[in-house]
């Protein structure tokens, strides 16, 4: 019910005056006609000004199409608070990087076989892609004197050949728990207090 009743972040973000901006790096394999997606109301779209839905790119190209969009609003003389919903490295993990990129191997895609060290060779190639790649391309990009940036993400990964890698309801591996949380900037009064909050937690 409070999903329903309560402000979205969106909305605090208005009445806090900021452009509010959603972009999503995943809606290229989101077959919903509205393009709304982990459980986003029409009213919530609503209240975003700027609502991006990345399609008709590769998997490997998502995430810097969304960075593109990124430069482009915080260059506004206008504060925004953006959502971005990065593509990153889903399965199967050898089409969220280019062939050219394949560091770590052999892959699933190379051996023809999905096993734990296939496996996590293509999830390595994946995550050195769409994170170490993407956060280079970002900080050439973008000024962090004014911003701040929060990253995580939404589920950790198994990565044993044979079962499911998130998601699973029943008896889960903890592994599917385990997520990043980055929080970065170049205001140091705020980057103080990020770091006053890692310690306390």
């Amino acid at each position: 019910k409070t999903v329903r009743t309560n402000p979205t972040i969106w909305e605090f973000a208005k009445k806090a005056g900021y452009r509010t901006v959603f972009i999503d790096g995943q809606a290229g394999v989101n077959k919903n006609p509205g393009l709304l997606q982990n459980f986003m109301s029409v009213r919530e779209k609503q209240s975003i000004d700027g609502f991006y839905t990345i399609q008709n790119v590769s998997s490997d190209q998502a995430d810097f199409e969304l960075l593109k969009i990124i430069d482009r609003e915080l260059k506004s003389s206008q504060p925004v608070f953006i959502y971005a919903n990065k593509n990153g490295a889903h399965f199967p993990y050898d089409k969220a990087y280019p062939a050219a990129e394949s560091l770590y191997g052999p892959t699933m895609s190379e051996a023809g076989e999905d096993t734990p060290s296939t496996r996590i060779a293509s999830y390595r190639n994946a995550v050195r892609w769409s994170v170490d790649h993407f956060f280079d391309e970002f900080f050439k990009a973008t000024d962090l004197a004014n911003t701040a940036v929060i990253y995580t993400s939404d589920h950790g990964q198994a990565l044993l050949a044979g079962q499911l890698t998130h998601c699973v309801v029943e008896d889960p591996d903890p592994v599917q728990g385990l997520v990043p949380l980055m929080a970065i900037t170049g205001d140091q009064v705020l980057r103080q207090r990020f770091e006053a909050g890692a310690r306390l937690n």
